[in-house]
């Protein structure tokens, strides 16, 4: 169960919280109002209903009720509302009474009661009664009124998600029951059925991306109701911006097909579909596994979807402090493009030397690239006084200079240690921003290794890094040309740098020079 915020966080805090707990993914195409969470407010009040209305900051749909007739439109007409805040007494309506009714008619609203009454038995009658979440005193000023309805909204979303969870268990439970009823018939079959259900579930948990869960769903599928074809079609809501991903297996008996449509609580993201014989119907049986299968699937595509828009929110977070960091010493924004691009071209370019081949996957590239621009991260923690010097650094200031390594890793580390976020990228991250001062003869810094005992990222890096650094004007020196720089790589094989990669690098010398000049900073000849 979440905490609610702290009592004295602002409004606004207190709502960015409510929408963050809600998992609401705003794009720019569709209307934020859309989305926003309804309040009822029921008062006639009209200095009460001025506090609310029109405030942006409490980012909700306000809906007003003065009178009984507004209020019957209101609670019988379409839609929920999180928050349904009632004074006790609205031109004789009872509030605890018809909090009570809402408390039947609508038990996923928050209910808050307005009340000048000091009857100490009204905060009992209101929890046994209508299980009101707080108690708000009249008169109340517009400041806390507007925190305490933040606070409301707050509520209902942390009650949405463990709704959510609940429903999550029951269904699974449902399911598992209905196994149970036949075993008697058939024990053993209904047991691998179980077992296969359970598996297909746990797996959920590890997945990395839609087209995993697709290949698992049409697999698990199959080995649930064999001797039928299954297609699955997996395409969460446009804002999601996530392309359309299918998988099959089986054997194709039919053009008739059951779809079992994939739905979760922010809409439709996909079907699965069993093919039939010619006049064919699935079992009562056969339908309740299918739509187990739907469920889970559905309720995994999304948090996929989620995952993904987490881990691309953290990534430009990270990146966007790594861009600040390498500004700080004058560089541009485009040293970390070059260097990303020279790491890709080394990287594939061993790869298809035949070295390494068991560590540079695809995703070992595109977590090289994109955990590159984190290298000099550290230098956030180097004081201007010295990253900015003009001159030579004394050997004190080296050696703060030095720390810029080990203080880039462990704040990398810390932001692994507190978020789900993705490992391998991070992982890499340290790798680089600890080891890419390193040299293959043991003579780098911030620990002295050698030769293999340096990551093979950061040995990437490194050649990289230096290698922009020398063709790339800065204010101490002019640029190198291509030639140059490469002369002065190659020499430096086997002491500062690793023979196989300076190797790679050598062989690819016209690719990087034309990526040199396509993301140079000024026009090259």
């Amino acid at each position: 169960m979440s905490a609610l915020p702290d009592p004295g966080s602002s409004t606004a805090e207190l709502v960015d919280a409510a929408s963050a707990a809600d998992g609401a993914a705003v794009s720019d195409e569709a209307s934020p109002e859309a989305r926003l969470p309804r309040v009822l407010l029921i008062d006639d009040d009209p200095q009460l209903i001025g506090c609310l209305a029109g405030r942006d900051d409490l980012r909700c749909e306000l809906v007003t009720a003065m009178t009984p007739p507004q209020i019957e439109r209101a609670l019988r007409g379409p839609g929920s509302f999180a928050v349904i805040l009632c004074n006790h007494d609205v031109r004789g309506i009872d509030g605890l009474a018809l909090l009570a009714r809402v408390r039947a008619e609508r038990p996923e609203s928050v209910r808050m009661l307005l009340t000048a009454c000091q009857d100490p038995r009204i905060p009992a009658q209101g929890l046994a009664g209508a299980g009101i979440f707080r108690f708000l005193p009249k008169p109340i000023g517009a400041r806390e009124l507007r925190r305490e309805l933040a606070a409301g909204l707050v509520e209902h979303a942390r009650r949405k998600r463990e709704a959510e969870r609940n429903g999550q268990f029951q269904f699974m439970s449902k399911v598992l029951s209905g196994f149970a009823e036949r075993l008697d018939h058939q024990l053993v079959w209904q047991l691998r059925r179980i077992h296969h259900l359970i598996e297909y579930s746990n797996s959920l948990r590890s997945l990395g991306s839609l087209e995993e869960l697709a290949q698992l769903s049409v697999r698990t599928s199959h080995e649930l109701l064999p001797g039928r074809k299954f297609e699955i079609e997996i395409q969460p809501p446009e804002r999601a911006r996530v392309d359309l991903v299918r998988g099959e297996a089986g054997e194709h008996i039919g053009e008739a097909a059951f779809v079992q449509p994939l739905e979760t609580s922010e809409g439709r993201v996909g079907e699965l579909r069993v093919s039939l014989a010619p006049g064919e119907q699935l079992s009562a049986e056969d339908r309740a596994i299918v739509e187990a299968l739907a469920g889970y699937a559905a309720l995994a595509a999304w948090n996929v979807v989620r995952r993904r828009q987490r881990d691309l929110s953290q990534h430009a977070a990270i990146t966007a402090l790594a861009l600040l960091a390498e500004r700080r010493d004058d560089e541009t924004g485009r040293h970390v493009d070059r260097v990303s691009s020279y790491c890709r071209l080394v990287a594939e370019g061993l790869r298809a030397d035949g070295k390494h081949v068991e560590t540079i996957t695809d995703a070992f590239v595109d977590d090289l690239v994109r955990s590159a621009p984190l290298h000099d991260i550290g230098k956030v923690g180097i004081p201007d006084s010295i990253l900015l010097k003009p001159g030579k650094l004394t050997s004190d200031e080296w050696e703060v200079m030095k720390t810029h390594t080990t203080i880039g890793a462990d704040t990398l580390r810390r932001v692994a240690a507190s978020s789900e976020f993705d490992n391998d990228f991070l992982r890499l991250g340290i790798e680089i921003a600890a080891s890419h001062h390193e040299k293959w003869n043991g003579t780098g810094y911030p620990a002295g290794l050698a030769g293999e005992a340096i990551p093979l990222s950061a040995r990437i890096v490194a050649l990289a890094d230096c290698y922009d650094a020398l063709t790339t004007k800065r204010p101490y020196k002019q640029a190198w040309t291509h030639a140059a720089a490469l002369q002065y790589v190659v020499e430096h094989a086997g002491t500062q740098f690793d023979p196989a990669v300076i190797a790679a690098f050598a062989a690819r010398a016209d690719q990087a020079d034309a990526i040199r000049q396509r993301l140079a900073d000024e026009p090259t000849a």
